[in-house]
């Protein structure tokens, strides 16, 4: 039997029909249900929901930012995708994704991205592991179903964990001292003045994070909105300001404790972004080790370094800080060329 489609919009009376997916493909009580998560309404096309014999059974949501390109190339993209384990209902569904972003005559197709690298993306291979914020339980099958229709990987990255918490304090220190040398103040964020703090952050993460191959920009509003939940769990001296004589961002860590708990106590390295003036080269590094050393100091068990592209220099010195290189966590965006 065929699948039935919906096409609908949040708050359309079917709507009811998206959310009932996860209870398909995870269960009533399941933690995925429990985590909810509202869909990303700017750059939004529509949802789409497929219905089998009236259950709903996969879904996704639909997007066109205009901002998008790969390989010079413009691309939509498609985000929260859920479906239940059977072949022949992910083939037909995704086929139906397909004929729909053909229509909208974009040559490429990206996924999961919920409209920009901005909310949540990517798809997890090891999901068995126990999730940390922000994460959401997915299915490990998506991958095969994914490829089964023509999608490639287009882009890996990975999640480390860290359990052996050492720093060398007197390069640390060495580190310090040459920054301020050169004008930099390094500083916790004023959590009396949150706002202005992170609009300032994503003003600097506009400059600075262009070369991020699905890059699209973000307003300081909508990065204070994105981020402004790290106040419910926030700790001054994981999110580390550095600014020069003039006060201008020359760099920053974003970092929390885990909220989730699942590794014990735990903090999760979202973000480290320096500056590319030559001057300030180790600024990255630096500001992790500061993170490092305030976990040895409070006895935390373990770091992890999130969602990191594979090749990335932020790579690269996570593995210097454990001396491994060991994946805690693989994640993949696929992509499909819709034209030819």
């Amino acid at each position: 039997m065929s699948l039935e489609f919906k096409f609908i919009q949040p708050g359309d009376k079917d709507f009811h029909f998206f959310k009932e997916v996860l209870v398909t493909v995870y269960g009533a009580n399941s933690q995925r249900v429990k985590q909810k998560g509202a869909v990303e309404k700017e750059y939004l096309m529509g949802c789409l929901v497929g219905l089998k014999e009236g259950v709903p059974v996969a879904r996704c949501s639909m997007y066109n930012n205009s901002n998008h390109y790969f390989n010079k190339v413009r691309f939509g993209c498609f985000g929260q995708y859920e479906c239940i384990k059977d072949d022949e209902v992910a083939r037909e569904f995704l086929q139906k994704v397909i004929t729909t972003f053909k229509a909208f005559r974009l040559p490429y197709l990206v996924g999961p991205m919920d409209g920009s690298i901005w909310n949540n993306h990517l798809l997890q291979y090891n999901t068995n592991e126990p999730a940390f914020y922000p994460e959401k339980q997915q299915q490990s099958y998506y991958h095969q179903q994914l490829k089964a229709q023509g999608f490639q990987v287009v882009s890996e990255y990975v999640s480390h964990k860290d359990t052996h918490l050492e720093i060398d304090m007197d390069e640390l220190d060495y580190a310090r001292g040459r920054f301020e040398n050169v004008g930099l103040e390094i500083r916790p964020i004023d959590a009396n003045n949150l706002e202005y703090e992170l609009k300032r952050m994503g003003e600097f993460c506009n400059e600075n994070q262009k070369d991020n191959i699905f890059y699209s920009p973000i307003t300081p509003e909508d990065f204070y909105e994105k981020t402004k939940v790290v106040e419910n769990f926030m700790n001054e001296d994981l999110i580390l300001l550095a600014e020069d004589k003039e006060g201008n961002l020359a760099g920053f860590s974003y970092a929390y404790q885990d909220p989730y708990n699942s590794l014990g106590k735990t903090i999760v390295i979202k973000m480290v972004i320096r500056t590319r003036d030559s001057r300030y080269k180790g600024l990255g590094k630096f500001l992790g080790g500061m993170i490092y050393k305030y976990a040895i100091q409070n006895r935390f068990n373990a770091i992890i370094h999130a969602f990191m592209k594979v090749g990335n220099p932020s790579t690269l010195a996570s593995f210097e800080y454990s001396g491994t290189n060991t994946y805690y966590k693989r994640y993949a965006m696929y992509g499909l060329k819709l034209e030819e």
